[in-house]
């Protein structure tokens, strides 16, 4: 589409089409030896403990080192400071380089979690290769909506109005079929 108007059909040797099956197996491909390539370049995780160790009596205590999220073809990155969410970028610009990747900078923000916005306001601008990425006050990631101060009332509210939505469109469905069946909602 081109203001309005439907475009004459190209031939496209290059990428996938959005939504296509094979873009998470590419990127599985892709992102295979990451997580052997990221400890070797002392990737910064966010440590958290694993209760699963902690909760034996064996007296081990365990820490799950937590530093990337990977789903279908997106990553987050995190880091517990500033100094160290940049070395992740860097990093993960350097992995890009080393096995011909590109990241959609427009799609990749920054998002700091904070008690309060005097924090977030004092955080320097983060860089990945030589662009300045966007920060954010709340960023949604697999339908759901997160915020800068870590509540979800308006990951509830959008959800509720997804719902909404889907129900008042079943009912006129329904109501268009002059079906006999009831409709609770």
């Amino acid at each position: 589409m081109n203001n309005g108007v439907q475009s004459a059909f190209f031939d496209s040797h290059v990428g996938l089409r959005q939504g296509k099956y094979l873009s998470p197996l590419l990127f599985a491909l892709h992102l295979n030896y990451m997580e052997t390539f990221f400890p070797v370049l002392k990737w910064n995780t966010l440590k958290l403990i694993d209760k699963q160790y902690n909760d034996s009596n064996d007296g081990i205590n365990g820490m799950l080192n937590l530093f990337v999220l990977l789903y279908a073809d997106d990553i987050v990155i995190m880091a517990e400071i500033e100094h160290d969410m940049q070395r992740n970028l860097d990093i993960l610009n350097e992995y890009c380089i080393c096995n011909k990747l590109n990241v959609k900078i427009s799609k990749t923000k920054i998002m700091v979690f904070a008690r309060s916005k005097t924090k977030i306001r004092n955080i320097r601008t983060f860089t990945f290769g030589n662009t300045d990425l966007d920060q954010v006050d709340d960023y949604t990631y697999l339908g759901i909506c997160y915020n800068w101060i870590g509540s979800f009332i308006k990951a509830k509210k959008l959800l509720h109005d997804k719902a909404s939505k889907a129900i008042y469109s079943l009912i006129q469905k329904r109501q268009k079929t002059k079906s006999t069946n009831r409709c609770y909602a």
